[in-house]
C-alpha cells in the first residue's frame, strides 16, 4: 500500500514537472509573435472597426446615431447610419497583455461614415484607412427603415467593394487574396 501510494504521487510530480516545462518550453515561442492577428487569411485590418453600420457607435432603426441603439466593432448591425449624419472613428488594439498607443504595438484602423435617406431606405458609405501606408477599403450598407412596431430590421451590403484590403494584413508578401465580402444582417 505504501509503495502504491509513493508511485502515485511520483507520477502526479511528474506530469507537474511535464506540463510547467511545456509552458515554459514554449512560453519564448508566444512572446515572440509580433502580431498575433496578422497571417494569410486572418483579416487582421478589419478586427478594431468594420467601417459598417454601428462600428463603434450606435444606431436605431430610424438611422440616427443614438446611445441606446445597437454597437458593434467588427461585425454589422442591421440598423444603417442615414439621415445626413456623419461619423468618424478609430480604434486601436493591443499586441500584447497591456495598454498601449504606439503603431508598432498595436493594431488599428481609422473610419469615415455617412448616411443618407431616400425615401424608407437609409444608405450608408463608409471609408476605412487600415494602417499608415493610408491604404482603404470602402465599404457600402443599406437597410429598409422598419415600422415602428417592427421587431426586426434587416439590412445587405458590401465590406470592401473595390477589394482593396487583402486577407493578411500589412507587409505580407504574396497576399494577393481579396477581402471582398457581401452580407446580409438582421437585428
Amino acid at each position: 500500500m505504501l509503495l502504491e501510494h509513493d508511485v502515485c504521487r511520483k507520477a502526479v510530480k511528474l506530469r507537474y514537472l511535464l506540463l510547467f516545462s511545456l509552458l515554459v518550453g514554449y512560453a519564448p515561442l508566444a512572446l515572440a509573435q509580433h502580431d498575433p492577428l496578422s497571417g494569410a487569411d486572418r483579416f487582421p485590418q478589419f478586427r478594431n472597426l468594420s467601417g459598417l453600420a454601428g462600428g463603434g457607435f450606435g444606431v436605431d432603426e430610424q438611422g440616427f446615431q443614438s446611445l441606446s441603439g445597437p454597437t458593434a466593432y467588427s461585425t454589422p448591425n442591421a440598423h444603417v447610419l442615414g439621415r445626413g449624419q456623419l461619423r468618424i472613428g478609430g480604434a486601436k488594439t493591443s499586441l500584447g497583455s497591456r495598454p498601449e498607443i504606439s503603431n508598432g504595438k498595436t493594431n488599428g484602423t481609422f473610419m469615415d461614415m455617412v448616411g443618407f435617406t431616400f425615401g424608407r431606405v437609409n444608405l450608408a458609405w463608409s471609408e476605412l484607412i487600415l494602417s499608415g501606408y493610408a491604404d482603404k477599403t470602402y465599404q457600402l450598407q443599406a437597410s429598409y427603415i422598419p415600422d415602428s412596431n417592427a421587431r426586426w430590421v434587416g439590412s445587405i451590403g458590401v465590406q470592401d467593394w473595390a477589394g482593396n484590403g487583402g486577407s493578411a494584413g500589412n507587409g505580407i508578401p504574396g497576399d494577393s487574396r481579396t477581402s471582398m465580402s457581401i452580407f446580409g444582417v438582421a437585428t
